[in-house]
């Protein structure tokens, strides 16, 4: 199990928020997702062979980007 945060952009409420817990809890293998919108970011916890390229293209679809800083 490993636990990653990545910088999100583009969350201005509560709601982008939910949008984009819901989109990276939907990706297989992803156990728990919480954001910090102050910290515009979303910690979460997988299992260690998680893909980061299904978490953005996840973080993507839902209408916000990974922050690269």
């Amino acid at each position: 199990m490993v636990k990653l945060t990545i910088k999100i952009s583009g969350m201005t409420c509560t709601g982008c928020a939910r949008t984009v817990e819901k989109a990276v809890m939907s990706i297989p293998g992803v156990n728990s997702a919480r954001v910090d919108l102050s910290r515009q970011e979303v910690t979460f916890e997988a299992q260690e062979a998680l893909q980061l390229s299904a978490v953005q293209q996840a973080v993507e679809q839902a209408g916000f980007d990974i922050r690269a800083d």
